[in-house]
């Protein structure tokens, strides 16, 4: 058919704007590299793999309670005779280590009540199976006997008390924190961090502000976040407890408290309490109106599970420490401002 008088052909109005190549678009102004969240994983993720030889320092009570000033509580917590049970062989010996097994720990301690031992069983197997391990070679109840030992285990040795007399209502577990780092446009670097110890490294294992130097984090601007794995309160103070499932050895020798502060090192977990410890302190200091850090805050324990007996009580498997209130207080002003 012939096309009618006036009617053109179509065409479509974008054929008509000429094409631009793509390109990117400029930032007029610098983005801060140091700016993110971290946590302390992040933090040690490329940490050094040395560590030297760490000996306990010495420190005072400030009074009201155990004596957890100095690291691992010194001598105070040990029997006094060498214990023929140090060369036992502990009951995890063979459970599996890594990080599906100290999850599986973790969480099972999360469980359970501390006061009431009638739901243990079901908890241990139940978690056992969904952490994919099963029942090997009867570890269901060998997991069930080290965690009786755990809540039976005196964990000082001056006014002695143990996780057994712990309330469900005195406990928070798992409990997050975040703040931020860096002060007035200072970033969180490894020599920073190692400076605000050193000031007080009397009261650390020697060497340990060193070996924080050779820490490689990128400058933290932004904030750190994280989780306490326990805090518990006992007699009107607030205490820290951080599980930990490695596997230092097959005896109770192997965890011995005096043999603690060496992997307390080297895996930075004294640098992970002080961070725990700021950020406690910081919380109490928010929700209680007369906190005063030496009345209130208890110390730190970290319980090496695997080591743990009742009858060797702090002096296996067991680090204590309060840090003194001086660094907390430069850590929280200064360094997590």
């Amino acid at each position: 058919f012939p096309r009618p008088e006036g009617l053109g052909c179509w065409r479509n109005p974008e054929d008509d704007i000429p094409t631009v190549a793509p390109s990117c678009r400029s930032l007029s102004r610098p983005i801060a590299p140091g700016w993110r969240v971290g946590s302390f994983s992040q933090l040690v993720a490329a940490k050094h793999s040395g560590a030297s030889d760490f000996s306990a320092g010495r420190d005072y009570d400030d009074g009201g309670g155990p004596d957890l000033t100095s690291p691992s509580a010194g001598p105070k917590g040990a029997p006094a005779a060498p214990s023929p049970l140090f060369a036992a062989r502990v009951p995890l010996a063979d459970f599996p280590a890594g990080l599906a097994a100290g999850n599986l720990i973790h969480r099972i301690f999360e469980l359970i009540s501390f006061t009431d031992t009638s739901g243990h069983q079901e908890i241990i197997s139940r978690q056992t199976a969904a952490f994919g391990l099963g029942d090997r070679g009867n570890q269901v109840a060998a997991l069930g006997q080290a965690v009786a030992a755990v809540l039976q285990t005196p964990l000082t040795g001056e006014h002695p008390f143990c996780l057994a007399e712990i309330g469900d209502d005195q406990r928070l577990n798992e409990l997050p924190f975040i703040f931020p780092t860096g002060r007035q446009g200072e970033a969180l670097g490894p020599a920073r961090l190692a400076t605000a110890f050193a000031d007080h490294h009397d009261r650390l294992p020697p060497g340990y502000p060193v070996l924080l130097r050779t820490l490689q984090f990128a400058d933290l601007a932004g904030f750190l976040k994280g989780f306490i794995d326990l805090v518990f309160q006992w007699r009107q103070r607030w205490y820290i407890i951080d599980y930990k499932s490695n596997l230092l050895g097959s005896s109770y020798a192997d965890y011995n408290c005096k043999r603690l502060e060496e992997p307390m090192a080297r895996h930075h977990y004294i640098l992970q309490y002080h961070i725990y410890t700021v950020a406690l302190h910081r919380y109490l200091t928010a929700r209680l109106p007369d906190y005063d850090y030496r009345r209130h805050f208890g110390g730190v324990f970290y319980l090496f599970l695997r080591g743990m007996h009742p009858e060797l009580g702090p002096a296996a498997g067991v680090f204590a420490h309060r840090p003194p209130a001086a660094l907390i207080e430069t850590l929280s002003r200064d360094i997590f401002g």
